[in-house]
C-alpha cells in the first residue's frame, strides 16, 4: 500500500514537473524566435540582450512590426501568440527527411527563388492532379461544433484550393492508404513535432510527397478549442484548414497580411476566401485551372505579317494579365500581341500610355492590372484602364533604400511567379522589391548568376499567360524554366511571334 501511493506521488510530481518545463518554455520568446527560425539555436546565443538582437528585428520586420530590435511586449505577444507551426526561415544546414515537417522545417518557399530551387530538387510536388484525403480524429474542445461541421469545413477548404488550381481532392473514409491524413491531436502525438498547448502554435502540415510516412498530413492540436463563428477565446477551424491545406500542397508562408498563408491567426473573418497572392502561388506550381482565366473578347483582326518583323532590338517587354494582352516596346514604338501570338502592327507608346516618354528601361504589371514603367532614374505609374495615375517622379521615391542598396537605374522588371515577388535586374545584379514596404528586401543585391543559363546584363524579362518566365536579350527571347531554375531555351523573338 505504502509503496503504491509513493508510486502515485512520484508519478503526480513528474508530470507537474513536465508541465512547468513545458509551460516555461512556452512562456520563452527566444524559443520561439528558436523554432520560427530566426535563430538556429538558443544555446547558440551569447546572450539573450545582444546576439538576438538581429533576430528581434528580422522577425518584427516580417510581422509588420515596428523595428525596435529589442523584446518588447508587442514582440512577445505575437512570438507566443496564436500561429501556424512552420517556420518563416528554413536553417541552409536541414537535410534529412524527418527534418522538413513544418513545424521543424517549413514548405516550399515562396519568398526566395532559391528556396523554391531546392524544393523541386527534393520532389516535394505532388506528382499526380488527383489526391485523396481521410479524416482520423475529431477535435475534443470546441464551441456549437458538431463532427458533420467538421467534415462539411475540411471539404469547403480543399474545394477552395482544387477551384483555382489543377488538383482534385476526393475523400476516403478512415483510410491510412490516403495521401493527406488529418488529425486531431495533443502534446506528442505521434510524429516527431509536439504540440505546445492551449495558444501559440496551432496546427502544423507536412511537405508534399509519395504517399509515404507523413508526407502531406495535416495535424491540429487538440487542445485548441475550435469553432466556425468566432466564438470569444476559440481558434477558427476553417481558416486553419485552409492554411494548413496550402502547406500541404507546396506552399510556404506570405509575408502578405491579407493572405491566407499568412502565419498568423488574427481573429475570426466572415466571408474567408483565397488571396491573389495564394492563388498565384499555388497556381505557379500546379497550373491554373482551365477555364480559369477569361479574357475579354475582341473582333481585331491582325496583320498577316507584322511590322515587328522588321525591327530589331527591343526595349522591353509585358503580359498585362488583365487584358492578356502582350506589349513590346522598342524606342517610340510599341506593339500589341494577343495569346495566340499574333502580334499588331506598330504604334506609338504615347497612343496608349499618355505622357509616358519613348525607349523605356523597364516596366511590370502588377496584379491589379496597373502598370510600372521606369526610364533612368524616374518611374510612372498607369492603371488598368492606361490611365495614369502617377506621373513622372524620381526612383527614390518608389525605393526608399535604393541609393542604399546601389540600385541607380533598372534595365529590367517582372513579378515572379516562384513568389509574387518583383525583382529588379541591373547589369550583372538582381534585387527583391517589397511593394507593402517600398523597400529592398535584406540581403540584396545578389549576383544575376543565381538565374542559372541567364547570361546579363538582359533587357527585359517578364511572366507570360502560362506561368513561364522569359527573359529579354538583343533580338532573343529566352524561356526560363521555373521549376529547374534554368533556362530552358531560346529563340529570336521573330519566332515567338507566329505573323512574321
Amino acid at each position: 500500500m505504502k509503496v503504491g501511493v509513493i508510486y502515485l506521488v512520484i508519478q503526480i510530481m513528474w508530470k507537474l514537473r513536465i508541465s512547468q518545463t513545458a509551460q516555461t518554455q512556452k512562456k520563452d520568446p527566444y524559443k520561439y524566435l528558436e523554432q520560427y527560425g530566426y535563430i538556429k539555436s538558443v544555446s547558440d546565443l551569447e546572450s539573450y540582450a545582444h546576439s538576438a538582437d538581429e533576430a528581434i528585428r528580422k522577425f518584427q520586420r516580417y510581422a509588420k512590426l515596428p523595428v525596435t530590435g529589442r523584446m518588447d511586449s508587442a514582440t512577445q505577444r505575437k512570438l507566443t501568440g496564436p500561429r501556424c507551426g512552420a517556420q518563416d526561415f528554413r536553417p541552409t544546414t536541414t537535410t534529412s527527411v524527418a527534418a522538413f515537417a513544418i513545424n521543424g522545417i517549413p514548405v516550399l518557399s515562396y519568398r526566395d527563388m532559391r528556396r523554391r530551387k531546392r524544393y523541386v530538387q527534393q520532389g516535394s510536388k505532388w506528382k499526380k492532379q488527383t489526391l485523396t484525403w481521410s479524416l482520423h480524429s475529431y477535435p475534443t474542445h470546441y464551441v456549437s461544433l458538431s463532427r458533420a461541421d467538421v467534415d462539411r469545413t475540411l471539404n469547403k477548404a480543399f474545394r477552395m484550393w482544387q477551384s483555382v488550381a489543377q488538383l482534385n481532392f476526393r475523400k476516403l473514409s478512415s483510410n491510412r492508404e490516403a495521401d493527406i491524413i488529418v488529425l486531431f491531436g495533443r502534446a506528442y502525438h505521434n510524429d516527431p513535432y509536439r504540440f505546445d498547448g492551449r495558444g501559440g502554435t496551432l496546427a502544423h502540415a507536412f511537405y508534399p510527397g509519395s504517399n509515404t510516412g507523413f508526407a502531406g498530413d495535416i495535424h491540429f492540436d487538440d487542445d485548441e478549442t475550435w469553432s466556425l463563428n468566432g466564438a470569444q477565446d476559440t481558434t477558427d477551424l476553417f481558416w486553419t484548414s485552409l492554411h494548413e491545406i496550402g502547406h500541404a500542397i507546396g506552399l510556404e508562408h506570405s509575408e502578405k497580411r491579407n493572405a491566407i498563408m499568412w502565419p498568423w491567426f488574427e481573429g475570426y473573418q466572415a466571408g474567408l476566401t483565397l488571396r491573389q497572392d495564394d492563388i498565384s502561388g499555388i497556381q505557379s506550381i500546379y497550373g491554373a485551372r482551365s477555364g480559369d482565366t477569361t479574357c475579354p473578347a475582341t473582333n481585331e483582326q491582325k496583320p498577316k505579317v507584322s511590322s515587328i518583323c522588321n525591327y530589331g532590338n527591343f526595349n522591353d517587354v509585358i503580359y498585362h494579365k488583365a487584358s492578356c494582352t502582350t506589349y513590346i516596346f522598342s524606342g517610340y514604338y510599341m506593339w500589341r500581341m494577343n495569346n495566340e501570338k499574333q502580334a499588331s502592327n506598330h504604334e506609338r507608346i504615347s497612343t496608349k500610355f499618355h505622357g509616358l516618354p519613348g525607349y523605356i528601361d523597364a516596366a511590370y504589371s502588377r496584379s491589379d492590372g496597373s502598370i510600372v514603367f521606369f526610364k533612368n532614374d524616374r518611374y510612372w505609374i498607369y492603371d488598368r484602364n492606361f490611365r495614369r495615375i502617377k506621373s513622372s517622379s524620381r526612383l527614390s521615391n518608389f525605393i526608399k533604400n535604393s541609393r542604399a542598396t546601389g540600385l541607380d537605374r533598372i534595365d529590367a522588371a517582372m513579378v515572379w511567379d516562384g513568389n509574387s515577388r518583383v525583382y529588379f535586374f541591373r547589369r550583372d545584379k538582381y534585387w527583391r522589391y517589397n511593394e507593402e514596404r517600398k523597400e529592398i528586401d535584406p540581403g540584396y543585391p545578389r549576383s544575376a548568376s543565381t538565374w542559372r543559363g541567364v547570361k546579363s546584363p538582359i533587357d527585359g524579362v517578364f511572366t507570360w499567360k502560362n506561368r513561364r518566365s522569359f527573359f529579354l536579350k538583343g533580338t532573343d527571347i529566352i524561356k526560363f524554366n521555373n521549376h529547374k531554375f534554368s533556362v530552358q531555351k531560346g529563340r529570336p523573338i521573330k519566332k515567338f511571334i507566329r505573323n512574321c
